[in-house]
Protein backbone atom coordinates (compact mmCIF):
# COMPACT_ATOMS: atom_id res chain seq x y z
CA UNK A 1 0.00 0.00 0.00
CA UNK A 2 2.67 2.94 0.90
CA UNK A 3 4.54 1.55 -2.26
CA UNK A 4 1.53 2.30 -4.68
CA UNK A 5 0.96 5.89 -2.75
CA UNK A 6 5.28 7.21 -3.61
CA UNK A 7 4.60 6.27 -7.31
CA UNK A 8 1.51 7.83 -7.33
CA UNK A 9 2.72 10.97 -6.18
CA UNK A 10 5.82 10.62 -8.87
CA UNK A 11 3.24 9.75 -11.67
CA UNK A 12 2.04 13.28 -10.81
CA UNK A 13 5.60 14.79 -10.77
CA UNK A 14 6.17 13.57 -13.72
CA UNK A 15 3.22 14.31 -15.60
CA UNK A 16 2.88 18.21 -14.38
CA UNK A 17 6.88 17.81 -15.95
CA UNK A 18 5.86 16.75 -18.96
CA UNK A 19 2.21 18.87 -19.40
CA UNK A 20 4.28 22.30 -18.33
CA UNK A 21 7.76 22.02 -19.23
CA UNK A 22 8.70 19.79 -21.64
CA UNK A 23 5.99 20.97 -24.58
CA UNK A 24 6.92 24.99 -24.59
CA UNK A 25 10.75 24.36 -24.72
CA UNK A 26 10.62 21.31 -27.81
CA UNK A 27 7.86 23.06 -29.34
CA UNK A 28 9.15 26.55 -29.49
CA UNK A 29 12.07 27.59 -31.71
CA UNK A 30 14.10 29.81 -29.52
CA UNK A 31 13.92 33.79 -30.02
CA UNK A 32 15.93 35.09 -32.95
CA UNK A 33 16.80 38.35 -31.46
CA UNK A 34 14.58 39.93 -33.60
CA UNK A 35 12.91 43.60 -32.35
CA UNK A 36 10.37 43.46 -30.28
CA UNK A 37 9.08 46.66 -30.07
CA UNK A 38 7.96 46.82 -33.83
CA UNK A 39 4.46 46.98 -33.81
CA UNK A 40 3.09 44.05 -36.59
CA UNK A 41 1.71 45.32 -40.01
CA UNK A 42 -1.17 42.07 -39.60
CA UNK A 43 -2.60 40.36 -35.95
CA UNK A 44 -4.76 37.77 -36.80
CA UNK A 45 -6.38 35.57 -33.97
CA UNK A 46 -6.41 31.64 -34.73
CA UNK A 47 -5.88 28.03 -33.45
CA UNK A 48 -2.46 26.53 -34.10
CA UNK A 49 -0.48 23.49 -33.49
CA UNK A 50 3.02 23.25 -32.82
CA UNK A 51 4.19 19.03 -34.57
CA UNK A 52 7.26 18.08 -32.11
CA UNK A 53 9.42 15.81 -31.86
CA UNK A 54 7.08 13.77 -28.92
CA UNK A 55 4.00 14.88 -29.90
CA UNK A 56 1.51 17.56 -31.24
CA UNK A 57 0.71 20.86 -28.88
CA UNK A 58 -2.38 22.40 -30.03
CA UNK A 59 -4.96 25.08 -29.07
CA UNK A 60 -7.90 26.20 -31.12
CA UNK A 61 -9.73 29.56 -31.66
CA UNK A 62 -9.06 31.90 -30.15
CA UNK A 63 -5.72 31.12 -27.80
CA UNK A 64 -3.31 31.55 -30.71
CA UNK A 65 -1.97 34.66 -32.71
CA UNK A 66 0.03 35.48 -36.05
CA UNK A 67 1.63 38.68 -36.33
CA UNK A 68 3.58 39.80 -39.66
CA UNK A 69 6.44 41.84 -38.85
CA UNK A 70 9.28 43.36 -41.55
CA UNK A 71 11.69 40.30 -40.33
CA UNK A 72 8.77 37.62 -40.77
CA UNK A 73 6.26 36.04 -38.41
CA UNK A 74 5.43 35.23 -34.84
CA UNK A 75 3.06 32.37 -33.80
CA UNK A 76 2.33 31.96 -30.27
CA UNK A 77 -0.12 32.86 -27.45
CA UNK A 78 -3.02 35.20 -27.09
CA UNK A 79 -2.51 36.91 -24.68
CA UNK A 80 -0.65 36.57 -21.31
CA UNK A 81 -2.98 33.61 -20.19
CA UNK A 82 -1.56 30.94 -22.18
CA UNK A 83 2.17 32.38 -22.08
CA UNK A 84 2.63 29.47 -19.52
CA UNK A 85 1.14 26.92 -22.18
CA UNK A 86 2.17 27.34 -25.51
CA UNK A 87 4.78 28.55 -27.18
CA UNK A 88 6.20 31.48 -29.41
CA UNK A 89 7.67 30.48 -32.84
CA UNK A 90 9.79 33.46 -34.69
CA UNK A 91 10.14 32.70 -38.20
CA UNK A 92 12.12 34.98 -40.62
CA UNK A 93 11.34 34.91 -43.80
CA UNK A 94 14.37 33.19 -44.16
CA UNK A 95 13.99 30.24 -42.17
CA UNK A 96 10.53 29.28 -43.75
CA UNK A 97 11.26 26.63 -45.84
CA UNK A 98 7.79 26.12 -47.55
CA UNK A 99 4.29 27.16 -46.64
CA UNK A 100 1.66 24.85 -47.33
CA UNK A 101 -2.12 26.14 -47.48
CA UNK A 102 -5.39 23.52 -46.93
CA UNK A 103 -8.96 25.21 -46.64
CA UNK A 104 -8.70 25.89 -43.16
CA UNK A 105 -5.24 26.48 -42.30
CA UNK A 106 -1.87 26.99 -43.06
CA UNK A 107 1.31 25.19 -42.45
CA UNK A 108 4.75 26.57 -42.17
CA UNK A 109 8.16 24.23 -42.80
CA UNK A 110 11.67 25.91 -41.04
CA UNK A 111 14.73 25.11 -43.23
CA UNK A 112 16.39 23.99 -40.12
CA UNK A 113 13.63 21.20 -38.82
CA UNK A 114 11.53 20.33 -42.05
CA UNK A 115 10.26 17.65 -39.63
CA UNK A 116 9.08 20.36 -36.83
CA UNK A 117 6.21 22.46 -38.79
CA UNK A 118 3.96 24.87 -36.80
CA UNK A 119 0.53 25.49 -38.24
CA UNK A 120 -2.29 28.21 -38.12
CA UNK A 121 -5.73 28.76 -38.92
CA UNK A 122 -8.80 29.34 -39.35
CA UNK A 123 -7.98 33.20 -40.46
CA UNK A 124 -5.80 32.97 -42.87
CA UNK A 125 -5.30 36.78 -44.53
CA UNK A 126 -4.71 36.72 -48.02
CA UNK A 127 -2.18 40.43 -47.48
CA UNK A 128 -0.01 37.27 -45.44
CA UNK A 129 -0.28 35.01 -48.44
CA UNK A 130 1.17 37.82 -50.43
CA UNK A 131 3.76 38.56 -47.88
CA UNK A 132 5.26 35.20 -47.95
CA UNK A 133 5.66 35.26 -51.64
CA UNK A 134 7.47 38.44 -51.79
CA UNK A 135 9.70 37.50 -49.09
CA UNK A 136 10.62 34.17 -51.70
CA UNK A 137 8.33 31.88 -49.56
CA UNK A 138 7.16 29.26 -51.70
CA UNK A 139 3.57 28.77 -51.03
CA UNK A 140 2.00 25.54 -51.86
CA UNK A 141 -2.05 25.11 -52.09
Amino acid sequence: MTHSWILSILGVAAALVLLLLIPRRRAASPAVGEPTDEQPSLSVVGGGTWFTMWWPLGATWPFVRLDQFSWGIRIGPNGPWFRWMLPTTDLPWSEILLARRTRMTIRFIRRATPSHWVSFGPNVDPGLIDALREHGVSVQD
